[in-house]
């Protein structure tokens, strides 16, 4: 269910969303300008109150506050009923943020709300080469930025998230998808007083982000420059020590052998497929080159350690499961210049 409501009013970069609703604006919109477009609202606070039917009057609800879209219609539903440490971060912060990254490289592809601008989000693109296809699917690297207006703690999903993503957020499921990614590999602001400072924490990290994605397009340029004296089977062995059977410190231990044996397997039908991978089509511009090497081998992580399902290259760098045995991969190729 999408949960796009009438009162949302989605933006969407150069290609719609697969509900058709919101706005579709031309490629290269600013973050500014689509952001204002989308979130032309902000959220305020004010006490929540109650009728008292005893003294037929309304009386203030201790401790307990009103968010609300700052619309002058009163019949607009509130946002959420929040604690009195509860600190909105407002669209127009967002907004802000979105400028500041466009500034760090990242370019708009989507921001808006759903559920009547219960959740927030704004979506950037981290480069220009952050796209590849899978099976005839273009996917893309994004930059998330979700933000809840209401709710009682970070788990419920009331905090301010960043996460790098491969999901395009459109809607409420893929929100969801992505939220449930800040929890696992993210970062996630609370609603409190130090709110006031999530941009400038989003932005170091932004920055830190974008720097390693150019150390690792410059570690890639290098490999693909190196292509002679290259020990194929030797540079995969290294890059499979991290996750091959590891033998005891001890060579007397009853179960040495039995490992060896297991080892030798593991590296040797993996060496069969990281082969078949690297003669494939999809190492097409890259065979023959320490990149290739490097290359064939997150295709086979990435593809479940073979060579069946691989077909597209590493482009979100170093992020998911398999983000440290890559980076190790990466240490041993570039070792190799």
């Amino acid at each position: 269910m999408h949960r796009i409501e009438e009162t949302d009013s989605p933006v969407y970069v150069g290609r719609g969303a697969w509900h058709r609703l919101g706005t579709v604006v031309p490629y290269g919109t600013g973050a500014r300008e689509g952001a204002e477009e989308a979130l032309p609202w902000d959220v305020l606070t004010q006490p929540a109150t109650y009728y008292n039917p005893i003294e037929c009057e309304h009386r203030e609800a201790p401790g307990q506050v009103v968010l609300r879209r700052d619309h002058a219609d009163s019949k607009v539903t509130p946002l959420a009923v929040v604690g009195p440490t509860w600190k909105p971060f407002l669209n127009a912060e967002l907004i802000d943020l979105g400028e500041r990254l466009e500034r760090l490289g990242f370019s708009l592809d989507s921001v808006g709300s759903h559920s009547g601008g219960r959740k927030v989000w704004l979506l950037l693109e981290t480069g220009p080469d952050a796209s590849w296809e899978v099976g005839g699917s273009e996917h893309r690297a994004y930059l998330a930025v979700l933000n809840a207006h209401g709710g009682t703690s970070v788990g419920d999903g009331s905090a301010l998230a960043l996460v790098e993503t491969d999901v395009r957020v459109v809607c409420a499921n893929t929100y969801a998808m992505v939220d449930a990614e800040t929890k696992k590999r993210g970062v996630r602001i609370p609603h409190r007083a130090g709110i006031a400072a999530a941009a400038d924490r989003i932005v170091t990290i932004a920055e830190e982000s974008a720097k390693g994605r150019e150390e690792y397009r410059s570690a890639l340029r290098a490999l693909a420059g190196k292509t002679v004296g290259i020990d194929f089977a030797g540079l995969w062995e290294g890059m499979l020590e991290p996750i091959a059977p590891a033998l005891p410190a001890d060579k007397l231990d009853p179960d040495y052998a039995a490992i060896q044996d297991s080892r030798a397997t593991f590296i040797s039908r993996s060496l069969g497929a990281l082969e078949e991978i690297h003669e494939s089509p999809t190492l097409d511009g890259c065979r023959g080159t320490a990149l290739g090497v490097f290359e064939s081998f997150t295709e086979w992580l990435d593809s479940g350690r073979s060579a069946r399902g691989a077909g597209q290259l590493s482009r979100l760098g170093f992020s998911g499961p398999n983000a440290v045995v890559k980076s190790r991969a990466l240490d041993v190729a570039v070792g190799a210049l």
